[in-house]
């Protein structure tokens, strides 16, 4: 077979699992956009549903959030080398600090993006989380953001290898305590996994998940899967000749039509490989053994989410065994009646309008909720 026939008939399976994906979409699209619900208030103040459908694309300032450069006051983008998997890494991250006071004593927060994104993930809030006294931190892994793969390929692009990432992060930079660890999207389930973890036990103080996904498949990773192996098949290609390059064009075009959108095309195309990597049974296990630990939570999503279906995040609240008196609603002004008991420790702070980047459309309230919640622990 010639080079050019393989390399035709790899175009066309491509182009075939692209068409089909998007067919997917709009096949399961039609089925939740009944399911997905907006919450109102009656004259009467009970909480009544109502159906409303999605929104479909995200904004273009949206779509480009990771791109943008414009980090805020107190940022600086540094490395360090940290030892992980076997090898060592320079790891890329954004820190940053108050601007006001000594960073020395400050509470560290560590922030951990999603899939495909960097640290500009907290663009909007990190400054505004650092200007209440704390050191926010923010990891890029490596083939989302500027930290290089290592080239022996050890790393793997699955949450307990990120999790390793962060744990060397956390010694590299000899942390003893870390206020809050908050993912945002596919970086809850590393938040899952660190929280989870007996040997931080007494170092994360508490966790976030910022927009983050339930305990079972999510509308983005059932198309990942509805194709068996295509995103092994992707991860394989992607550094073949000529392979790769066609790859990573067909992959972007299929993320950014999602609404999403990472830094480079690679980075897009191990986007998809990432979702698929998704144990969602390690994650429900994770978040069993935060709830036996009573570590302190916050939950916060968005009931017009169209990448993750919002109901599927109530299971999350099931888990972890927040009752409904610690659920605080903001309508689709943004404006909240609601206040938390005092030493509530473990919360939930529900939008009804925000989509999945609650950080870009409500930075000052989602600030405010972290920055909360991180005083009340402070407060202990």
């Amino acid at each position: 077979m010639s080079r050019s026939i393989a390399a035709n008939r790899v175009f066309n399976t491509f182009r075939i699992f692209s068409r089909s994906v998007c067919s997917a979409d709009q096949l399961t699209q039609s089925r939740h956009s009944q399911r997905l619900f907006k919450m109102e208030t009656s004259t009467g103040g009970e909480r009544q549903m109502s159906t409303e459908e999605p929104r479909r694309f995200a904004r273009p300032d949206e779509v480009d959030y990771a791109l943008k450069q414009d980090m805020g006051q107190g940022y600086t983008r540094r490395t360090v080398q940290i030892s992980a998997l076997g090898t060592k890494y320079n790891m890329v991250y954004g820190e940053w600090v108050p601007v006001d006071r000594p960073v020395e004593g400050c509470p560290a927060v560590i922030c951990i993006h999603g899939t495909p994104a960097t640290e500009g993930a907290f663009r909007p809030i990190g400054s505004r989380i650092a200007s209440g006294g704390y050191r926010v931190l923010a990891v890029n892994f490596p083939g989302m953001g500027y930290t290089e793969i290592d080239p022996e390929r050890r790393y793997n692009h699955t949450t307990p290898d990120k999790a390793e990432l962060v744990k060397g992060f956390i010694t590299a930079l000899r942390l003893e305590s870390v206020a809050m660890v908050i993912g945002h999207s596919l970086g809850g389930h590393v938040v899952g996994k660190l929280s989870a973890d007996p040997d931080l036990e007494g170092i994360v103080q508490s966790a976030c998940f910022l927009c983050g996904t339930g305990v079972t498949p999510h509308r983005m990773q059932k198309l990942s899967t509805r194709i068996p192996y295509a995103a092994y098949i992707i991860y394989r290609a992607l550094y073949i000749p000529v392979i790769g390059r066609i790859t990573r064009f067909i992959c972007a075009k299929f993320m950014h039509y999602m609404g999403l959108r990472g830094r480079t095309t690679e980075a897009q195309a191990l986007g998809i490989y990432e979702v698929y990597a998704m144990e969602f049974n390690v994650f429900a296990q994770n978040l069993m053994r935060i709830a036996e630990r009573k570590l302190p939570v916050l939950l916060f999503f968005s009931l017009d989410d169209t990448v993750v279906e919002s109901e599927l995040l109530q299971e999350n609240i099931d888990v972890l065994g927040i009752p409904d008196a610690d659920i605080k609603d903001y309508d689709d002004n943004g404006q909240s009646e609601s206040i938390y008991r005092d030493g509530t420790l473990r919360r939930v702070v529900r939008f009804a309008a925000g989509t999945h980047r609650l950080q870009f459309t409500n930075p000052e309230r989602t600030t405010a909720e972290i920055v909360s919640l991180l005083d009340a622990l402070g407060r202990r």
